[in-house]
């Protein structure tokens, strides 16, 4: 479906790509545009987040 991600495993065979496993990959958050000062932006929203050194 347009929209979607996915993460691919491919081989090469024969001349070409050939896709041996696709996994939908469901984001956490993003796209994340940038980060600074414990702030990031998020497709146009600014989101505040508290820094851990344990993450």
């Amino acid at each position: 479906m347009p929209g979607h991600t996915v993460a691919v495993v491919v081989t090469q065979e024969n001349g070409g790509w050939h896709a041996k496993h696709i996994r939908q990959v469901l984001p956490l958050v993003g796209p994340v545009s940038s980060v600074q000062d414990g702030r990031i932006s998020v497709l146009g929203t600014e989101v505040a987040f508290e820094r851990r050194a344990d993450i």
